[in-house]
């Protein structure tokens, strides 16, 4: 993603979290309000990463907790995310925080003409 869009996803300081090592991020998590009416409480995770040198330490469950406590701060209660079935290491880390898998689909049509 180009780092102008992923900039402008970022409006306030809660919504992303890093992990440094020394002056090198080597973590990351960034969340996205829910917008509409009913969820100014919500948020969803957008991204979670670490850097394959940094790997299988912890650190996105690290900076996933991090970032929901300073939610918690700011009157967030209720987090969403999504996985990939394939990304073992995060479905087990978003296990480890407490998140319930579960399985949805949703049809949006949109007029393309």
């Amino acid at each position: 993603m180009p780092f102008a869009v992923f900039r402008g996803l970022v409006t306030d300081d809660w919504q992303l979290v890093v992990a440094r090592d020394g002056d090198q991020p080597v973590a990351l998590t960034m969340v996205t309000p829910r917008p509409g009416p009913g969820v100014a409480h919500e948020a969803k995770t957008f991204f979670t990463g670490v850097s394959p040198s940094h790997r299988g330490r912890g650190l996105a469950v690290a900076v996933k907790a991090a970032q929901a406590l300073g939610m918690v701060e700011r009157g967030i209660t209720r987090l969403s995310t999504q996985n990939m079935d394939g990304n073992a290491p995060m479905l087990a880390a978003n296990a480890r925080l407490g998140f319930v898998r579960s399985a949805t689909s949703c049809d949006v049509p949109v007029r393309l003409g």
